[in-house]
């Protein structure tokens, strides 16, 4: 990382790093986000097994079962006893189809989320060359509008500007929540991007001539 100065690379290629950034940023994050909602989905659905839609509607149609055993019962239809054994038997497909067939097919997309949030993870090479502090999908948007409306050159000014932003926003009391989200995001990604490869980043960087005047 040592051998990679921010400081003096052109405007251009700024722009091309950090756009490039947020794009790798963007979606691993997407994908991180998805599967974490699944992962957290898949958690409450094991400590609420068997779900509690699934035995809500079993248990309406157990409940129609009795009622219709007794009305058979009651009027001597003996002949239609056997039907009251219709809704206990879907009831207790309802059971089985849920614990099942709807978790696995869940399990499987999260297995396919998780699939694509390291293949995203791998694709990391700007990400890389960019410091910890402003390796997040805000710090990235946010120094690239900085660059888009001519109020920054250079990897200097765009990060003072960040920090001036980021100062106000701290004085601010209806930031903190973001700030604090902002502050998980970085961490995170700080600690999966050790993860990455140096080579294909340095070659991408290479192939761009980003430290080429």
């Amino acid at each position: 990382m040592e051998n990679y100065d921010l400081s003096v690379i052109t405007r251009d290629k700024l722009h091309l790093l950090l756009s490039t950034a947020e794009v790798e940023v963007v979606k691993y994050i997407n994908y991180h986000e998805e599967a974490e909602k699944n992962r957290n989905a898949l958690k409450r659905r094991d400590d609420d097994s068997p779900g509690c839609l699934a035995s809500a509607i079993s248990f309406i149609i157990c409940f129609m079962s009795v009622i219709l055993f007794w009305i058979f019962s009651k009027y001597k239809f003996t002949s239609l006893l056997w039907v009251h054994a219709v809704p206990f038997s879907i009831s207790v497909g309802l059971i089985i189809f849920y614990q099942k067939f709807s978790k696995e097919y869940d399990e499987n997309q999260l297995q396919e989320l998780e699939k694509k949030e390291r293949e995203a993870l791998n694709e990391f090479k700007a990400a890389l060359f960019i410091p910890d502090d402003y390796c997040n999908k805000y710090a990235l948007t946010t120094m690239l509008k900085f660059i888009d409306n001519k109020r920054a050159d250079s990897w200097r000014e765009v990060t003072y500007l960040y920090e001036e932003h980021m100062h106000r926003m701290t004085m601010e009391n209806n930031t903190r929540l973001i700030l604090e989200e902002l502050k998980q995001q970085t961490e995170y990604l700080n600690s999966v991007r050790t993860r990455a490869g140096w080579a294909a980043a340095g070659t991408w960087a290479a192939a761009a001539g980003i430290w080429n005047k």
